[in-house]
């Protein structure tokens, strides 16, 4: 049986793989601005993949690293590439087993400060970290969102919206 949490990841996996279908690779590599650094579509996609790759790479030695991200420049450019990598992801997400969600792991995030006041490896579980790759998945796909809509295309209304504020939308709309 897939983790309910793991379902949830594919679910937005699954999303950003439909929206992807929808764009061409000019459209998916534009930042959509001329500031120096600006992101656009492929790199909120690109940023929220190479998250999960870490995930998945460091999952077995129990130390999961997201700031040793391989930042794989094709994942930013070409829809091919990205869909292909969703793919992969989505197939290695479905073989984690359920009773792995309460494993402790080691995670390292680019947050902890660099005075040594605070180590940067911190305790956490297989359940909390797919939660997180949920959540900071959907806070990537609220930028996408934007952006597409700036460019003339409707990703959904679901796309880029949390769990919770789809039940809140959805009681508001029953309740009146």
């Amino acid at each position: 049986m897939t983790l309910p949490v793991v379902e949830q990841n594919l679910h937005f996996l699954r999303q950003g793989a439909d929206l992807l279908r929808r764009l061409d690779d000019e459209t998916y590599a534009d930042p959509g601005s001329d500031r120096p650094r600006a992101a656009g579509v492929g790199a909120h996609f690109r940023h929220c993949l190479d998250f999960y790759h870490c995930f998945l790479r460091d999952l077995e030695g129990g130390r999961i690293d997201y700031d040793r991200r391989d930042r794989r420049g094709a994942l930013e450019s070409e829809i091919h590439a990205a869909l292909a990598a969703v793919e992969d992801v989505m197939a290695r997400l479905s073989l984690i087993p359920e009773e792995r969600a309460d494993r402790s792991v080691e995670v390292r995030h680019d947050l902890a400060p660099d005075d040594g006041s605070v180590t940067a490896w911190q305790g956490s579980t297989v359940g909390r970290e797919l939660r997180f790759l949920a959540s900071h998945t959907v806070h990537h796909y609220a930028l996408i969102a934007h952006i597409v809509r700036s460019q003339g295309i409707e990703p959904g209304e679901e796309f880029g919206v949390a769990p919770a504020t789809l039940e809140y939308w959805h009681a508001r709309a029953t309740a009146g």
